[in-house]
């Protein structure tokens, strides 16, 4: 929405026919708006400013917990409204004020209103001296509050009826199209009324259509403002005016107040913003959770294609055990023949985690039989229940695309749910699930998954006199060694254990040696505006430490 030469001129007779001579007795400020109401008057003024911004005079009664802060709204209280004009070739309306103090004296000041399309802004200046007292622009910039208040440099335009028509036709002749040079050079002139002027301009045989336009625009800039003006709805957008859009041939609606027009549109413009925004809401939520489900497909395809080993694994196991008296730990690899071969010529390279006993290693190839064939099956339903979601989501995302969503009550159940997990999400607050393991003293490790997790494990899930471990030099997990309530240290085997698993969980896992830090975790912060993960230290001491893995606590 746009105010054009007719709109403000318009604006302008309806603030000085309602508040001329008004002592303002209450004010409003807050953010970039703006808002004030004279002594008895049944209408107060309200302005937004910013690229979206508004100014026109509101019917109805003050909101109640509306009130005059410390800010530079109080100079506008008791202030009388002396004059109202308007600039006639820029878009600005001008408010000055009067305001005496306890000896009677006067002083001035003015309300200077830039109704720039996408710049609107509210500039209270000490008329003396051109100090700006209050801003009002919606712009995220330092205050202009106790700077000079420079006019807006002017931009040249023409004013039908005024200037003379060969300028008119000088800027004609530097070519480009006629609408867009009316647009540029007419004072005041928007899309709107340039296709006005156009339709008035009634071109006949053997007239220039330069010319038609020109004439046009000096009748309609020399007619006196209207009271009244027009609201109609043109390409999209819910249009108004104080020309009256001839055009339209009745299309459009009269309000007896240019104020109204301007509340009307600003308020549809707002409704169809906010739509948007819901629209776009929508449609974040649906791309979101569609990249998540084909993420999360193509993982399980992987996990299901891993279950494919659940033989391989069962062959590993049991021929660990029949040849368990004949192992040694600290190998990582051995080489036995396949208990399961009938003619005992086939051989198996069983890979081993010389951390753990043979018997250990066992343990887990068979165990892991077990999960692999429960994934065989619980995978493949749940494998054909999200590519039928997925299926939804896309159907979803192009019913929102194309408008056609708002009926749609399971699209609605889906997205009133996805609210109430999120709500309950932030009401819970950040959750972890940090791996966790035991010393072969007993003492409880727990690590990081991710950036995110490592800060919450950090600074949320450990007390103050755990220790707190980091590989030095190398991304990684933050490790936590926890008392548990322990008063005792721990000893030199529990801290090398605690330091090789967070060399371990680090870039630096394939290094013979890794230097780890280490601190109580009272010691370690988070720096100002740091990126998930990051991390200060005090008072931290240095291990070298071999990377390696201890028993996981399930496992303890």
């Amino acid at each position: 929405m746009a105010f054009d030469y007719f709109t403000i001129q318009a604006l302008a007779c309806e603030l000085r026919s309602r508040l001329s001579g008004a002592v303002i007795d209450r004010a409003y400020a807050r953010n970039n708006e703006l808002a004030f109401s004279g002594k008895g008057a049944d209408r107060w003024f309200f302005a937004v400013g910013g690229r979206e911004g508004v100014m026109c005079l509101r019917l109805g009664p003050w909101p109640g917990n509306w009130s005059a802060g410390p800010g530079p709204e109080k100079y506008l209280v008791q202030a009388r409204i002396v004059e109202v004009s308007a600039d006639r070739k820029e878009r600005i309306i001008r408010i000055r004020l009067e305001r005496r103090d306890r000896q009677d004296r006067a002083s001035f000041g003015v309300l200077i209103c830039q109704l720039i399309p996408n710049k609107i802004q509210f500039s209270l200046i000490r008329e003396e001296n051109g100090e700006i007292l209050g801003h009002w622009n919606g712009a995220k910039r330092p205050s202009s509050m106790g700077t000079i208040y420079n006019e807006p440099e002017p931009a040249g335009r023409l004013l039908p009826g005024i200037d003379p028509q060969s300028a008119w036709s000088e800027q004609v002749l530097q070519g480009g199209e006629l609408g867009k040079i009316a647009r540029r050079w007419l004072c005041g002139a928007d899309a709107n009324i340039v296709r006005e002027l156009s339709y008035r301009a009634n071109v006949v045989d053997g007239e220039q259509p330069d010319m038609a336009m020109w004439a046009s625009a000096v009748d309609a800039y020399r007619a006196a403002p209207i009271a009244q003006a027009y609201l109609w709805d043109e390409q999209g957008e819910t249009c108004y005016s104080a020309l009256e859009p001839r055009r339209l041939q009745g299309e459009s609606r009269m309000v007896v107040e240019v104020s109204q027009a301007i509340w009307a549109a600003y308020e549809a413009e707002r409704e169809k913003r906010k739509n948007q925004r819901n629209v776009q809401q929508v449609k974040s939520r649906l791309q979101q959770a569609l990249k998540k489900g084909r993420r999360r497909f193509v993982a399980m395809q992987k996990e299901l294609a891993e279950a494919e080993n659940a033989d391989d694994c069962e062959k590993m196991g049991n021929t660990l055990l029949a040849n368990i008296t004949g192992l040694s730990a600290g190998i990582s690899q051995v080489e036995l023949v396949d208990v399961f071969d009938l003619d005992g010529r086939a051989t198996l390279n069983i890979k081993l985690d010389p951390n753990r006993s043979p018997a250990e290693n066992a343990a887990r190839y068979l165990k892991a039989v077990k999960k692999y064939r429960r994934r065989r099956q619980i995978v493949p339903p749940r494998l054909h229940e999200l590519a039928n979601q997925c299926d939804k989501w896309e159907q979803w995302l192009i019913a929102v695309e194309e408008g056609a969503w708002e009926d749609d009550d399971a699209l609605r159940n889906w997205l009133e749910d996805k609210v109430k997990r999120s709500e309950k999400k932030v009401k819970e607050g950040p959750s972890a699930h940090p791996r966790r393991y035991q010393t072969t003293t007993g003492w409880s490790v727990w690590a990081g998954r991710n950036n995110k997790e490592n800060d919450i494990l950090s600074h949320k899930m450990s007390a103050q006199n755990d220790i707190w471990f980091h590989a030095h030099g190398y991304p990684g997990s933050h490790v936590v060694l926890r008392r548990e309530g322990r008063k005792e240290e721990p000893d030199k085997q529990t801290l090398e254990e605690a330091a090789g698993l967070a060399a371990f969980w680090s870039k630096g896992k394939t290094a013979k040696k890794v230097s780890v830090v280490y601190t109580l975790v009272k010691h370690v912060t988070k720096p100002r505006g740091g990126e998930p993960g990051q991390a200060l230290l005090r008072r931290e001491k240095t291990i070298v430490v071999t990377p390696s893995l201890i028993k996981e606590e399930s496992d303890a």
